[in-house]
Order: C-alpha cells, then structure tokens, then sequence
C-alpha cells in the first residue's frame, strides 16, 4: 500500500518540470480528447487540458441509465464507437 501512495508524492515536482516544459516548448499541437460520462468531468478535464495542449476535443460518452463507468466497461463498444465518432474516422 505504502509503494501505491508514492507516486502522489511526485507530483508537486511534476508540476515543476510540466510548467518549464510548457514555457520551452508551449503547448502539445497534437490532438488531445478528453472523454467522459454525461456529468461534468468531460468538460471540466477538457477545460483542465487546454493549459497544456492546444487542439482539445471534449466528448461525453454515453453510458446507460446512471452514466456508471462500470456499466461503460461491460459495453465498450459504446465508449469506442463515441470517441470514433469524434475524431475524422467518423466523419465519413
């Protein structure tokens, strides 16, 4: 458990090297896509990667009833065939 919580202990010095990152090189040019379920956090985590990449897709995926990540795991079709969807493979 201890070897878990670790990683977290990283983080204010990954907040460091992100933001020298960012200042040398500005931000990603790749396209990014932020996917979640019908609540908020698609668009908050969209919102939250638009400091760091410049060509952000948000998209809500379709979940059954409540928005369950658990129900979307039992169907991945639907979260794959959303995010196809979004990107130019489903334009045509």
């Amino acid at each position: 458990m201890h070897d878990a919580f670790e990683q977290f202990a990283a983080f204010n010095h990954d907040a460091i090297d992100n933001k020298a990152l960012l200042s040398k090189g500005g931000k990603l040019r790749m396209p990014v896509l932020a996917l979640g379920p019908r609540n908020l956090s698609a668009r908050a985590m969209a919102d939250d990667l638009r400091f760091v990449a410049s060509d952000v897709t948000s998209g809500i995926v379709p979940a059954p009833a409540t928005g369950s990540w658990k129900k979307i795991r039992k169907r991945p079709s639907s979260s794959s065939r959303s995010s196809w969807q979004m990107t130019d493979g489903g334009a045509s």
